[in-house]
Protein backbone atom coordinates (compact mmCIF):
# COMPACT_ATOMS: atom_id res chain seq x y z
CA UNK A 1 0.00 0.00 0.00
CA UNK A 2 2.86 2.36 0.49
CA UNK A 3 4.37 2.00 -2.73
CA UNK A 4 1.17 2.47 -4.37
CA UNK A 5 0.74 5.90 -2.24
CA UNK A 6 4.34 6.34 -3.88
CA UNK A 7 3.09 5.61 -7.44
CA UNK A 8 0.01 7.85 -6.75
CA UNK A 9 2.49 11.17 -5.83
CA UNK A 10 4.60 9.91 -9.14
CA UNK A 11 1.17 10.29 -11.29
CA UNK A 12 1.07 13.42 -9.77
CA UNK A 13 4.75 14.55 -10.21
CA UNK A 14 4.20 13.32 -13.74
CA UNK A 15 0.84 15.26 -14.35
CA UNK A 16 2.08 18.62 -13.12
CA UNK A 17 5.39 18.48 -15.16
CA UNK A 18 3.28 17.80 -18.22
CA UNK A 19 1.01 20.91 -17.51
CA UNK A 20 4.51 22.76 -17.16
CA UNK A 21 5.41 21.32 -20.55
CA UNK A 22 2.17 22.30 -22.14
CA UNK A 23 3.04 25.23 -20.88
CA UNK A 24 5.87 25.95 -22.18
CA UNK A 25 4.65 24.57 -26.21
CA UNK A 26 1.42 26.85 -25.82
CA UNK A 27 4.18 29.84 -24.94
CA UNK A 28 6.15 28.99 -28.00
CA UNK A 29 2.90 28.82 -30.13
CA UNK A 30 1.95 32.41 -29.32
CA UNK A 31 5.68 32.97 -30.88
CA UNK A 32 4.75 31.08 -33.38
CA UNK A 33 1.91 33.31 -34.43
CA UNK A 34 3.92 36.96 -33.31
CA UNK A 35 6.15 35.29 -36.41
CA UNK A 36 3.32 34.29 -38.57
CA UNK A 37 1.52 38.01 -38.43
CA UNK A 38 4.54 39.91 -39.02
CA UNK A 39 4.68 41.46 -42.24
CA UNK A 40 8.48 40.63 -42.96
CA UNK A 41 7.81 36.45 -42.23
CA UNK A 42 11.40 35.50 -40.79
CA UNK A 43 11.65 31.96 -42.24
CA UNK A 44 14.47 31.54 -39.29
CA UNK A 45 12.44 32.24 -36.34
CA UNK A 46 9.90 29.98 -37.17
CA UNK A 47 12.05 26.88 -37.55
CA UNK A 48 13.72 27.84 -34.48
CA UNK A 49 10.51 27.86 -32.74
CA UNK A 50 9.35 24.46 -34.75
CA UNK A 51 12.15 22.67 -33.19
CA UNK A 52 11.83 24.13 -29.57
CA UNK A 53 8.52 22.59 -29.87
CA UNK A 54 9.66 19.74 -31.41
CA UNK A 55 11.61 19.03 -28.19
CA UNK A 56 9.27 19.70 -25.72
CA UNK A 57 6.86 17.28 -27.75
CA UNK A 58 8.94 14.50 -27.23
CA UNK A 59 9.43 15.68 -23.64
CA UNK A 60 6.16 15.58 -23.52
CA UNK A 61 5.52 12.20 -25.40
CA UNK A 62 8.19 10.86 -22.50
CA UNK A 63 5.92 11.52 -19.72
CA UNK A 64 3.00 10.42 -21.21
CA UNK A 65 4.40 7.28 -21.64
CA UNK A 66 5.39 6.96 -18.02
CA UNK A 67 2.29 8.15 -16.82
CA UNK A 68 0.60 5.11 -18.55
CA UNK A 69 3.24 2.73 -17.24
CA UNK A 70 2.96 3.68 -13.89
CA UNK A 71 -0.98 4.20 -14.55
CA UNK A 72 -0.92 0.56 -15.45
CA UNK A 73 0.61 -0.92 -12.30
CA UNK A 74 -1.79 0.88 -10.04
CA UNK A 75 -5.31 1.33 -11.66
CA UNK A 76 -6.74 -1.61 -10.10
CA UNK A 77 -5.91 -0.99 -6.38
CA UNK A 78 -6.41 2.87 -6.45
CA UNK A 79 -9.73 2.07 -8.28
CA UNK A 80 -10.90 0.07 -5.48
CA UNK A 81 -9.74 2.30 -2.75
CA UNK A 82 -10.97 5.40 -4.65
CA UNK A 83 -12.02 6.70 -0.57
CA UNK A 84 -8.07 6.54 0.87
CA UNK A 85 -6.75 8.18 -2.69
CA UNK A 86 -9.87 10.62 -2.88
CA UNK A 87 -7.64 13.65 -2.13
CA UNK A 88 -4.76 12.72 -4.63
CA UNK A 89 -7.68 11.34 -7.45
CA UNK A 90 -8.91 14.80 -7.14
CA UNK A 91 -5.45 16.62 -7.37
CA UNK A 92 -4.88 14.36 -10.87
CA UNK A 93 -8.35 15.15 -12.10
CA UNK A 94 -7.65 18.77 -11.24
CA UNK A 95 -3.92 18.63 -13.18
CA UNK A 96 -5.82 16.30 -16.15
CA UNK A 97 -7.99 18.98 -16.61
CA UNK A 98 -5.60 21.71 -16.86
CA UNK A 99 -3.59 19.64 -19.40
CA UNK A 100 -6.82 19.35 -21.34
CA UNK A 101 -7.43 23.01 -21.52
CA UNK A 102 -3.59 24.19 -22.27
CA UNK A 103 -4.31 21.37 -25.05
CA UNK A 104 -7.69 22.77 -26.51
CA UNK A 105 -5.82 26.39 -26.59
CA UNK A 106 -2.64 24.97 -27.86
CA UNK A 107 -5.10 23.24 -30.77
CA UNK A 108 -6.97 26.74 -31.57
CA UNK A 109 -4.12 28.42 -31.79
CA UNK A 110 -2.15 25.93 -33.85
CA UNK A 111 -5.21 26.29 -36.26
CA UNK A 112 -5.08 30.14 -36.68
CA UNK A 113 -0.93 30.01 -36.96
CA UNK A 114 -1.41 27.23 -39.71
CA UNK A 115 -3.83 29.36 -41.72
CA UNK A 116 -0.86 32.18 -41.14
CA UNK A 117 1.60 30.41 -41.99
CA UNK A 118 -0.23 28.97 -45.10
CA UNK A 119 -1.07 32.81 -46.40
CA UNK A 120 2.68 34.07 -45.47
CA UNK A 121 4.45 30.82 -47.81
CA UNK A 122 1.76 31.54 -50.71
CA UNK A 123 3.14 34.84 -50.50
CA UNK A 124 7.31 34.10 -50.71
CA UNK A 125 5.99 31.24 -53.15
CA UNK A 126 5.01 34.53 -55.30
CA UNK A 127 8.30 35.90 -54.62
CA UNK A 128 10.57 32.95 -55.44
CA UNK A 129 8.05 32.78 -58.57
CA UNK A 130 8.70 36.10 -59.54
CA UNK A 131 12.28 35.80 -58.75
CA UNK A 132 12.24 32.70 -60.89
CA UNK A 133 10.82 34.21 -63.86
CA UNK A 134 12.90 37.88 -63.66
CA UNK A 135 16.38 34.81 -63.07
CA UNK A 136 14.98 32.85 -66.29
CA UNK A 137 14.83 35.61 -68.00
CA UNK A 138 18.38 36.95 -67.52
CA UNK A 139 19.42 34.02 -68.26
CA UNK A 140 17.70 33.36 -71.44
CA UNK A 141 19.11 37.32 -72.60
CA UNK A 142 22.43 36.12 -71.79
CA UNK A 143 22.20 32.57 -73.77
CA UNK A 144 21.05 35.12 -76.59
CA UNK A 145 23.48 37.63 -76.39
CA UNK A 146 26.26 34.84 -76.15
CA UNK A 147 24.63 33.09 -78.77
CA UNK A 148 24.36 36.09 -81.67
CA UNK A 149 26.77 36.36 -83.70
CA UNK A 150 28.39 39.76 -84.32
CA UNK A 151 30.26 40.14 -87.98
CA UNK A 152 33.79 40.19 -87.84
CA UNK A 153 35.89 43.10 -88.34
CA UNK A 154 36.61 43.20 -91.79
CA UNK A 155 40.00 45.20 -92.26
CA UNK A 156 40.24 46.10 -95.82
CA UNK A 157 43.93 47.10 -96.85
CA UNK A 158 43.36 48.88 -99.61
CA UNK A 159 46.95 49.50 -100.84
CA UNK A 160 46.62 50.61 -104.70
Amino acid sequence: MEDTHNYVQVLIDTLQKQADVLKDVLEVTRQQSVIAGKADFDEDLLEESLNKKEVLIGKLNRLDDGFTSVYGRIHREVKDKQDLYRNELQKMQSLIKECTDLGVEIKVLEERNRERLVQCFSKKHKQYGSQKVAASVASHYHQTMNNTKTPDSYFLDQKN
